[in-house]
């Protein structure tokens, strides 16, 4: 039995087929360097979320007579603002060089800067722990993006990575419940 098709339904079937392959990868750095791309977005997030939690942090020492705890907030405050400086550079690095993905020299320096940013954030939050305050989960979804794209540093920035404690996520009761996805 010969199976025959009207014109217009072998136009469709060709068009459905072309916009699968038009929606698909025909290699493996497509997807790659889409989740690149999508965790230098959760860490810039994760930046700015350690910032808010450094801040607040920072503010509950405010009005009070201890002068050991307003010594230590202005210390947290001034840790937690070279780190985020540092941080948003090396996320910048890592944002520009994603569009030159293919390039290993560019996959390189994207691991690099997300090692950097996980010391960065692992800095900003064990101060503020330290300190009392608590930290959004989205910090620790970014130390765990951070961990991820760094492992491709590997060989390329020995220096960095050696520099590196070894960081886990956190498992205290610090971590505060995630609230809503707006930033």
């Amino acid at each position: 039995m010969l199976l025959v098709m009207k014109p217009c339904n072998l136009f469709a079937v060709a068009v459905r087929i072309g916009i699968l392959f038009s929606l698909t990868s025909c290699g493996p750095s497509k997807p790659a360097r889409d989740a690149a791309r999508g965790g230098v977005l959760v860490m810039v997030s994760a930046i700015d979320a350690a910032d808010a939690a450094c801040a607040a942090t920072v503010l509950s020492a405010k009005g009070s007579k201890d002068e050991a705890k307003l010594t230590a907030a202005i210390k947290l405050g001034e840790t937690c603002a070279k780190t985020k400086v540092d941080a948003l550079a090396w996320a910048r690095v890592a944002s520009v060089t994603i569009d030159a993905w293919g390039n290993a020299d560019a996959e390189k320096s994207i691991g690099c800067a997300a090692v950097r940013i996980l010391g960065d954030l692992s800095l900003v939050r064990d101060a503020v722990i330290a300190a009392g305050g608590k930290i959004p989960a989205l910090v620790e979804d970014g130390i765990a993006q951070a961990a991820v794209i760094g492992r491709v540093a590997g060989a390329a920035c020995p220096a960095v990575a050696a520099a590196m404690p070894s960081v886990v996520p956190s498992t205290s009761a610090s971590v505060a419940p995630a609230t809503s996805a707006s930033p």
